[in-house]
């Protein structure tokens, strides 16, 4: 029982974190209209690593606070990195991120 309560406790506190935050969006697709399978989206700081992967080309992760290195890879493609100024409590959309292939 202390277990379940446990479990339910944490999971309130983390999706009220969630929910009261800004969120980080955006949408990829390739280049020349290449079929793009899956990408990963990976948002850090010198002190926190938040990390996604994605089959849709749209994405949302939730945002974290100060100077924040945001990269888009996927395998054969070409890495797409920006670093931004982010507040966890605004939004933040990237726009459409085209990945071009590496060869």
């Amino acid at each position: 029982m202390k277990k379940t309560l446990l479990l339910l406790f944490f999971l309130s506190i983390s999706s009220s974190l969630f929910a009261s935050g800004g969120i980080v969006s955006g949408r990829v697709i390739a280049a020349n209209n290449d079929s793009l399978t899956s990408y990963r989206v990976k948002l850090r700081t010198s002190k926190v690593l938040m990390e996604g992967s994605f089959l849709l080309p749209d994405f949302r992760i939730p945002s974290i606070n100060g100077w924040v290195t945001i990269t888009v890879s996927s395998r054969g493609y070409k890495t797409y990195r920006v670093k931004v100024k982010m507040s966890s409590s605004t939004n933040t959309d990237l726009g459409t991120i085209v990945l071009r292939r590496r060869w």
